[in-house]
C-alpha cells in the first residue's frame, strides 16, 4: 500500500528513463537444461531466483498439482526467455529448482511477489513426497497463512532444505484480472527474516511513536483553545499512522487477510487527505483571501470523497489493483494543485504557507527517494522508509507552523495585556479626575435640588387634586359606559329575536348551513326565511319526509342581506330591512324577487329621507324564491341589489354565478336602475350559495383581501361535501386567513342543498 502512495512520484521518474532510452534487460537463461540453484552453504545474502524461475500458463484455471507434476513437468518455460504476454486472466504455475549441497541443515524464506492467491507445493525428491503445502497471497486469510503472518509485502513461504537435499519448489498464482501478475521471488536466510523483522518493528515504532506524540499534543492544545485547526492536523497525523498500521501486519488481530487491510489503508489514507486539504483551508484563510482557491480546495475534497466511494465499489469487485492506480492519479494530481495553491497564497503574503512549502518538499524528497529505491539505485534502505521519513517531517514542519502561530498569538495576547494596563491606568487617573469634578457639580445640584423639592411638593399637591377629578370623572364614564354596552346587549337580543331561529330553517330546509360572525356585539347583515302559501287553505307547513327542500305545496323565500355600516348603525339598517321584508312579503302578499327588491328600495328611501335629511344607509341583497316542482326539480327566482347568487348544477358538478343589479336597495340616482328576476330550474342535489361581501373582504396579515375568486375556487373544491363539513372547512379556512387581524365586517354566508 505504500506503493501506492509512491506511485504517482514514480510515473515522472519512469518517464524520464524511457525519454533517455534507458533499457533494464533481463539476463536470458543460456543453457537449455532447467535451471537449478545450489547452495554450499547455510550463510548466504538475500538471492534473487528470478534467473531460477520457469513458468507455465494455465488458461483454463483447471490444472492441479498432479498435472503439473506428471504430464506438464517439461513445458515449463524459464520466466527470462519466456516470449509471451503475461495476462492477468490466467493462473501461472512458477517453478524453482534447490539443492542443498553442504552438510547442514538449511532453513530459509521465499519473499514472493504480491498475489491475490499463491499456493506453494515443496516436493522432495530424496524422499520422493511433498514436504509441505503452503498458503499465501492479499486473499488469503491470515489464519491459513504461515505462522498467521498478515505482512502486505511479506508474502512469505518457509523452506527446510537437508543436507545434499533436491528439491522442486512449485507455486500456483492466481489473480483477479485487473490484478497484474507478479513473479519476484527471494530467497533469504532465517537469521536475515528475523533482523529485517526487528529492523521492521523498530523502524514502524519510531515513526508510528512520533505520529502519536504529535497527536497527543495536538488533541491538548485543541482541548485547551478550542480551534479546529489542531483538530485537523490531529485527524490527518492519526490517519497516516493508522494507514500505515495494516501495511506491516500490525492489525491482523482485527483483519482477516489483506484485503480487509488495504480497506483501512484506503479509508485512513483518504481521511488523512482531506484533513490536510481542509487543514490547508483554515491555516491559509482561503475563504477571505480568493474564492477561486478556496473552491479548488473544496472540488478537492470532493473528488477524494468520490474517490473513495469508487474504490470502495472496486474493492467489492476484488479490482484492487484499477483502485490503486485511480488513486495513485488522483494523489498526483492534487499534489500538483497543492503545491501550486501554497506557492500562490505564499506569493501574496500568507505567513503559514512557507511551512505548508517546506513540509510538502520534505513530502516530495522523501517520495522521490522512495520511488529511486523502488528501482534498485538505493540498496541498503528499504524504499518504504523515506517515504514515512519525509510524511513524518512534513508533519513536524506543519507542527512547527503552529506552534509559532501559538507563539505569536501568545505575544499578540501578551502586547493587549500590556495595553490594556495601560488603558486601565490612564482611565484611573480620568476617572479620579472626572470624580472630583462630579463631586463639586453634584453640591451644586444638591442645593438645586433641595429648590426643586419644594417646587415639586407644591405640584404633587396640585396633581392630588387633578386625581380626585379625574377619578370622579372616570367613574361618571365607567357607569356611561355600562348603560352602553346594557343597550348593545339589549339591541343584541332583539336583533337574535328577529333573527329566524333554526327550528323555523329546519322546517322549511332540508340541508343548508350558515356562517354568521358579527363584527361587532351587533350586526348590519342579517338573513330572511319565509314560506309562501300556494293553498288559501293551508295554514301549516310540515317538513316533508323525503330528502328535498320543500314540498309542492309552496315556495320559501329566502334572503341574506348586507346592511351599511356594522356595529350600532348596521344593526339599526338590519331592524329595518327585516321589518320591511315581513311587511311586503307577508302582509303585501308580493312574492316576485325583482318586485320585492324594488318596492323594498322605495320604502327605505322614504325612510331615509323623511323630513328632507338624505342618509348614506342602504342594503345589499341576495333573494331567492324557491318553488318544488312536481316532476322532482326545483325552481329558482333570483334578484340581487349589488350581490349574486352562486350554484352547482348537480347535471355538471360545475360552480356557475348569477350576477344581480347594479343598484343598491335606499341609495339615491339621477337615472334609477331596475332590478332583473333570473329564474332557472335546477336538480336534486344542487347547491345555492348567498352571501354578503364581509368573506371576500377579509384581509390576511398581508393585507390581501380573500377575494370572490378565491372563495368560488373553494366553493368549487368542495361542493361534493356534506354541507356541515363545508361549513367546518370554510370557517377553518377563513380563521387560519384572518390570523393575527381583526374581523374587517360583518360576515354572512349561506349554503342551501335542493
Amino acid at each position: 500500500m505504500t506503493h501506492a502512495l509512491a506511485t504517482y512520484t514514480s510515473l515522472w521518474l519512469i518517464a524520464a528513463l524511457l525519454l533517455l532510452n534507458i533499457h533494464l534487460p533481463f539476463a536470458q537463461s543460456t543453457t537449455t537444461s532447467e535451471p537449478l540453484l545450489t547452495l554450499n552453504n547455510s550463510d548466504f545474502d538475500d538471492l534473487d531466483l528470478t534467473p531460477y524461475l520457469q513458468v507455465l500458463a494455465d488458461p483454463t484455471h483447471k490444472l492441479s498439482f498432479s498435472d503439473i507434476k506428471h504430464q506438464y513437468n517439461r513445458q515449463f518455460t524459464p520466466l527470462r526467455g519466456y516470449q509471451k504476454p503475461i495476462n492477468s486472466n490466467y493462473t501461472y504455475w512458477v517453478k524453482l529448482r534447490l539443492h542443498n549441497t553442504s552438510i547442514r541443515f538449511i532453513k530459509g524464506f521465499l519473499h514472493l511477489g504480491v498475489n491475490d492467491t499463491t499456493h506453494v507445493y515443496i516436493y522432495d525428491h530424496q524422499a520422493a513426497a511433498f514436504q509441505d503445502r503452503q498458503n499465501t497471497g492479499v486473499m488469503i486469510d491470515f489464519k491459513d497463512r504461515l505462522h498467521g503472518l498478515g505482512n502486505w509485502y511479506d508474502q512469505l513461504a518457509e523452506v527446510r532444505l537437508t543436507p545434499q537435499g533436491l528439491y522442486t519448489i512449485y507455486y500456483k498464482i492466481h489473480n483477479y484480472p485487473s490484478q497484474v501478475i507478479d513473479f519476484q521471488t527471494k530467497l533469504v536466510t532465517d537469521q536475515s527474516q528475523q533482523a529485517h523483522n526487528k529492523r521492521q518493528n523498530f523502524t514502524q515504532g519510531v515513526f508510528h511513536g512520533f505520529f502519536w506524540l504529535i497527536f497527543f499534543i495536538a488533541i491538548t492544545v485543541f482541548i485547551s483553545t478550542k480551534e479546529v485547526v489542531y483538530l485537523l492536523f490531529a485527524l490527518q497525523t492519526i490517519s497516516f499512522s493508522i494507514g500505515y498500521l495494516p501495511s506491516y501486519g500490525y492489525l491482523s488481530f482485527i483483519s482477516h487477510n489483506n484485503i480487509h487491510d488495504y480497506i483501512i489503508w484506503l479509508v485512513a489514507s483518504q481521511l488523512a487527505g482531506i484533513s490536510y486539504i481542509q487543514f490547508m483551508r483554515v491555516v491559509l484563510h482561503t475563504r477571505q483571501l480568493s474564492k477561486y482557491i478556496d473552491y479548488a480546495l473544496v472540488l478537492m475534497i470532493i473528488t477524494r470523497l468520490m474517490a473513495l466511494f469508487i474504490s470502495g465499489v472496486l474493492l467489492y469487485q476484488y479490482k484492487h489493483a484499477v483502485a490503486t492506480n485511480m488513486l495513485s492519479i488522483i494523489n498526483l494530481v492534487n499534489m500538483v494543485a497543492g503545491i501550486t495553491i501554497i506557492v500562490i497564497v505564499y506569493n501574496r503574503g500568507a505567513t503559514f504557507a512557507k511551512y505548508l512549502l517546506v513540509g510538502s518538499f520534505l513530502f516530495l524528497a522523501g517520495l522521490t527517494l522512495n520511488s529511486v529505491a523502488s528501482l534498485g539505485l538505493i540498496t541498503d534502505i528499504e524504499p518504504g522508509l523515506f517515504l514515512q521519513a519525509g510524511i513524518l517531517w512534513q508533519n513536524i514542519m506543519f507542527g512547527a507552523g503552529l506552534g509559532h502561530n501559538i507563539y505569536l498569538n501568545f505575544k499578540k495576547e501578551q502586547e493587549a495585556q500590556l495595553k490594556i494596563l495601560s488603558l486601565e491606568k490612564n482611565a484611573k487617573r480620568e476617572l479620579e479626575q472626572k470624580v472630583a469634578e462630579r463631586t463639586q457639580e453634584l453640591k451644586k445640584a444638591n442645593s438645586e435640588i433641595l429648590t426643586q423639592n419644594e417646587e415639586l411638593q407644591q405640584q404633587q399637591e396640585e396633581v392630588l387634586s387633578q386625581q380626585d377629578f379625574i377619578a370622579t370623572k372616570n367613574k361618571e364614564l365607567a357607569r356611561t359606559n355600562h348603560k352602553l354596552d346594557s343597550s348593545i346587549r339589549a339591541a343584541n337580543n332583539i336583533q337574535q329575536a328577529i333573527l329566524p331561529h333554526q327550528s323555523k330553517f329546519d322546517q322549511l330546509l332540508n340541508d343548508y348551513f350558515i356562517i354568521y360572525q358579527p363584527k361587532d356585539v351587533v350586526s348590519g347583515d342579517f338573513y330572511w326565511i319565509n314560506p309562501i302559501k300556494t293553498h288559501p287553505h293551508q295554514d301549516t307547513f310540515p317538513r316533508p319526509a323525503n330528502p328535498s327542500v320543500l314540498t309542492h305545496t309552496h315556495k320559501v323565500v329566502l334572503a341574506a342581506v348586507d346592511c351599511t355600516g356594522h356595529g350600532v348603525p348596521g344593526a339599526f339598517m338590519s331592524l329595518i330591512g327585516h321589518m320591511l321584508l315581513d311587511r311586503i312579503v307577508n302582509v303585501l302578499k308580493i312574492t316576485n324577487p325583482a318586485k320585492i327588491l324594488t318596492r323594498l328600495d322605495n320604502e327605505v328611501l322614504n325612510i331615509l329621507t323623511k323630513n328632507g335629511v338624505h342618509s348614506d344607509g342602504g342594503m345589499d341583497m341576495s333573494i331567492v324564491v324557491v318553488e318544488k316542482l312536481p316532476d322532482g326539480q326545483t325552481q329558482i327566482d333570483f334578484a340581487g341589489a349589488k350581490s349574486h347568487l352562486v350554484y352547482v348544477d348537480a347535471n355538471d358538478a360545475t360552480l356557475k354565478e348569477i350576477k344581480g343589479s347594479r343598484r343598491a336597495i335606499g341609495r339615491e340616482i339621477k337615472h334609477p336602475l331596475g332590478f332583473e328576476n333570473h329564474r332557472l330550474t335546477l336538480p336534486a342535489n344542487s347547491l345555492l350559495y348567498l352571501k354578503s361581501d364581509g368573506f371576500t373582504d377579509q384581509n390576511n396579515v398581508k393585507r390581501r383581501k380573500f377575494g370572490t375568486r378565491r372563495l368560488k375556487h373553494t366553493l368549487a373544491k368542495i361542493h361534493h361535501l356534506p354541507l356541515l363539513e363545508q361549513k367546518v372547512f370554510l370557517n377553518t379556512l377563513l380563521e387560519r386567513y384572518m390570523r393575527d387581524t381583526e374581523q374587517r365586517d360583518d360576515i354572512l354566508l349561506i349554503g342551501v342543498r335542493l
